[in-house]
């Protein structure tokens, strides 16, 4: 059975590209070849444009807190809000199968550390209103704090991530940092229980 990894961003050549990409994942099938979109621990923490680079460390909060992100209820997201604690941020939407299948994953982490210690932060990629996203999340039992600005990836926390590609996690550190990306299910677990509850 294949199983897509990741929804690339929609545009006016949809068609043309979900034809690309069911001919990619069949050549990947019959080839046995690696999955295209890979899952890392980032072993050198980077900035915030480039996951997995090679370069200086910094808190990339400053950078998102910068193009005014809000929550669901409209409140503006501080440095100091983000800063000291570690940041699970999982970017999704309605739409993306994948995404919808790693919520018990989520609620299992959402249950398991307080917000003071972890907090979980969604990032909704939908263009819909506010209300429809509100009522999916209640319907989906995700009580976890979500961000929702209707601009889908051209949000601001999507373009300061360079986002383009769902489902999308970034595990930030205590300063700031990015240690781990696109990690889901047990993988997401263990990382999170290794660094988190380690450190």
């Amino acid at each position: 059975m294949v199983t897509f990894r990741a929804i690339r961003r929609p545009s006016r050549s949809g068609r043309t590209r979900l034809l690309a990409a069911l001919f990619l994942v069949g050549c990947t099938t019959i080839l046995g070849t690696r999955p295209l979109i890979s899952q890392q621990v980032v072993t050198e923490p980077s900035g915030p444009h480039s996951p997995g680079a090679r370069e200086p460390a910094t808190s990339i909060w400053p950078t998102v807190t910068g193009r005014g992100l809000r929550t669901m209820d409209g409140d503006r997201l501080q440095v100091a809000d983000l800063e000291g604690r570690w940041v699970l941020l999982d970017f999704w939407a309605t739409w993306c199968a994948p995404c919808i299948a790693e919520l018990p994953t989520l609620r299992s982490i959402a249950e398991r550390y307080p917000p003071e210690r972890l907090l979980l932060l969604g990032v909704s990629m939908n263009r819909s209103s506010r209300a429809t996203v509100r009522a999916w999340l209640q319907r989906q039992r995700a009580t976890w704090p979500q961000m929702h600005d209707g601009r889908g990836f051209d949000g601001p926390a999507a373009q300061a991530l360079g986002v383009e590609t769902l489902p999308r996690t970034l595990l930030v550190d205590p300063d700031g940092r990015i240690v781990a990306v696109d990690l889901r299910g047990n993988e997401l677990l263990a990382t999170i229980e290794a660094l988190v509850e380690n450190r």
